[in-house]
């Protein structure tokens, strides 16, 4: 608490409504289709508490949810869970320093708010891309088709054991052993192209070696490496090497997403 308040006041932040981004792990994101959807949003959000339940180790009542329509489509939402106790912590923890958390998102759903304009600006209009946010201890890979993220996994993490190493827990050749089925499903279940248009990744495992090159053989397209100055203005006096710029993008994402 002492030191979360010491490093507010070093940033000089005194804005009292702030943006939270949290680990991918600690949330279910999915597109849920809702057929004859319920036009009260309480009804609806009751019908996707519902709907998802059935997956979480649980109960509905516990659930923190939030969602919004797929453009385009009557039926789709885009609907994310965490348990309710878990997000309330941090909301304390900063409501006990005088902030209110205003936007609450993944680290990879941050990443997306971050990277989808420069996206747009690169890629011909609906195209598919993968964006993969590799972080210490887990990787997620995410699906974006037209500017809308279709699928997203969160992989590779595992409860460490008492006594065993706190080291980052995934390898390269355990990232491509997920990538393979992720792209089958790609390919055959929502009749994707053989390869996507574009491979977006955000790396805070500089330890992985020749990662571009294995990301581009797996998925058959160019890799390219999500570069935090290409969507953000920063000023001319102010230097933010490679490590920092991964390790702060998806705060930056978060600060530029909606709130829920």
């Amino acid at each position: 608490h002492s030191f979360l308040r010491k490093l507010l006041d070093q940033a000089g932040i005194r804005d009292r409504r702030i943006a939270l981004t949290l680990p991918d792990i600690l949330a279910r994101v999915s597109v849920v289709d809702v057929a004859n959807a319920p036009r009260r949003r309480k009804d609806l959000a009751d019908e996707l508490r519902f709907r998802i339940k059935k997956s979480l180790p649980f109960g509905a009542e516990q659930i923190r949810l939030a969602f919004k329509p797929v453009p385009g489509n009557a039926s789709l939402y885009f609907a994310g869970v965490m348990h309710d106790e878990v997000v309330s912590q941090y909301e304390n923890l900063l409501g006990d320093l005088g902030f209110h958390v205003g936007v609450i998102e993944t680290s990879s759903l941050s990443l997306l708010n971050l990277w989808q304009p420069v996206a747009d600006r690169q890629l011909p209009k609906k195209s598919d891309y993968f964006l993969l946010n590799l972080e210490e201890n887990y990787f997620s890979v995410v699906l974006v088709r037209d500017g809308v993220p279709i699928l997203l996994r969160t992989l590779g993490h595992r409860t460490l054991t008492p006594g065993g190493s706190n080291g980052p827990q995934y390898q390269i050749d355990e990232l491509v052993r997920e990538i393979v089925p992720t792209l089958i499903f790609y390919r055959e279940r929502l009749d994707g192209a053989v390869s996507p248009t574009r491979v977006y990744y955000r790396s805070l495992r500089p330890d992985l070696a020749d990662l571009k090159e294995t990301l581009e053989s797996q998925f058959e397209t160019q890799a390219e490496a999500l570069d935090l100055h290409q969507s953000v203005m920063v000023g001319d006096n102010v230097q933010i090497d490679a490590p920092v710029a991964s390790k702060v993008s998806a705060a930056a994402g978060a600060a530029l997403g909606e709130a829920v």
